[in-house]
Parts: C-alpha cells; sequence; structure tokens
C-alpha cells in the first residue's frame, strides 16, 4: 500500500489569491468583543497585526505519547500558541514560530487594534495560553476554533470567501502597500526568504499602479512636465 500511495501525485490545491482587509479583521475583533469572546478578538487581531499564521498563534494538540507535562486532554498536549509569559511588562511579543523556527518579536503597544483586543483580559487573568476557548477553558482545537471564527466573521458581515486564513497575507498585503521595505516585512512575518514575502502579498493591480504612478511622475521630473494620471 505505501509503494501505491507513493507512486501516486496528489493534486495540490491551488494557493488563495484573497486577503483580508484591515476593515474586516477590526469588524471581527469588535463584534467577538461585543459576543464576550474575547479568545477570538485576540486571536484575530495578533493574526493580522502581526502576520502570524493561526497555529503560531491558538497552537495545536498533538500525541501526548505519554508526556504527562503541559496542557494535556484526551491524550492530546497541547503545543505552539502564543502564551502570556511571552510577553514582556513592556509590551514586547517574542515567539519562536512553527514553520521556520525563527524568533519574532512585536511591540503590542505599537498596534492599536492588539491593545483593543488585549483590554478584555484582566491581569489576573493573564496566565498560561492567551487564546483559550471560552467554553472549554482550554486552548482551541483547530476544528473548533475555525467554527468560532466562522460565527463571529457572519455576525460582523463577513463573506464567506473571507478565510481566518487570509488575515497573515492581509497584514503582509497592507504593510506592502503603506510603503513598508520588503526586508522588514520579511523580519515581520518571520519569513526566511524575501521571495516568500512576495508571494504573499495579494492585490497586485494596486502594487502595479502604483509602481506606474511612480514611474510617470520620475519621467515627469526629470523632463520638467507636469506629471500625468495613470
Amino acid at each position: 500500500m505505501a509503494e501505491i500511495l507513493s507512486a501516486i501525485e496528489f493534486e495540490q490545491p491551488a494557493p488563495r489569491k484573497t486577503a483580508l482587509t484591515y476593515q474586516q479583521a477590526e469588524a471581527v475583533v469588535d463584534k467577538a468583543i461585543a459576543l464576550k469572546q474575547p479568545s477570538v478578538a485576540l486571536a484575530q487581531a495578533l493574526q493580522f497585526e502581526l502576520s502570524l499564521r493561526q497555529i503560531d498563534v491558538i497552537g495545536e494538540w498533538m500525541d501526548a505519547d505519554g508526556e504527562t507535562s503541559g496542557i494535556v486532554d484526551r491524550g492530546d498536549r497541547w503545543t505552539g500558541g502564543v502564551r502570556w509569559a511571552d510577553l514582556s511588562a513592556d509590551m514586547i511579543l517574542s515567539k519562536e514560530t512553527s514553520k521556520t523556527s525563527a524568533i519574532g518579536e512585536w511591540n503590542l503597544a505599537l498596534y492599536p487594534l492588539v491593545m483593543r483586543a488585549l483590554e478584555a483580559f484582566p491581569p489576573a487573568a493573564r496566565i498560561g495560553p492567551m487564546i483559550v476557548s471560552e467554553k472549554t477553558g482550554r486552548p482551541y482545537r483547530q476544528n473548533d476554533f475555525g467554527k468560532k471564527w466562522r460565527e463571529v466573521a457572519g455576525a460582523a458581515g463577513l463573506p464567506k470567501t473571507a478565510w481566518n486564513m487570509d488575515s497573515r497575507a492581509g497584514g503582509i498585503t497592507e504593510g506592502d502597500q503603506a510603503g513598508a521595505d520588503r526586508t522588514d516585512l520579511q523580519q515581520h512575518a518571520t519569513h526566511a526568504d524575501v521571495r516568500t514575502t512576495s508571494r504573499y502579498v495579494r492585490r497586485t493591480l494596486e502594487s502595479t499602479q502604483n509602481v506606474a504612478r511612480l514611474r510617470v511622475e520620475k519621467r515627469a521630473r526629470e523632463q520638467g512636465d507636469p506629471p500625468r494620471g495613470v
């Protein structure tokens, strides 16, 4: 059977071409707070603002393999998500990411959307994993988080074509459109290669239009002519 499976070429899903906008991320955060689901609000804010993968925010449950330390439930052990211990007193979040094992650092005080979500967590509650289900009191399992996010997103008016996984691309795209240096974006997204960062940038029409405007303006300056609209 293993030999048969190894000979089969499975079709890979096409990469996503959409990105969550700031307005959509903000709508999810505000609706989650209104629905008393602060875990979803904070997860959404961290994913969009810090351009973190979902797994690096909510973590994942893996076979405990006999391990009893840490957070264990039904034979699985939670790992990988953000913890309150990762956040310093001066609001610097340090996190080792799952895919590249790179250590990312972000100043949360610079992200109003994250700070808004954090207001729902009193100091006494800032222990253990950051993202904990209000229903179970434990970190989310991936499917459960997806269902809860979709519920909140629907209530916030987001279309079904908007996915939580689009948050990372949305944050990177916003940074690119704002004129951030690609090397800085690479560090922000903890990518090992700046070419990977480029693949996350959406809205190529806006980018190409911006390039066109800049090029025409350059020519106009060099020729002493007033710039033409593009």
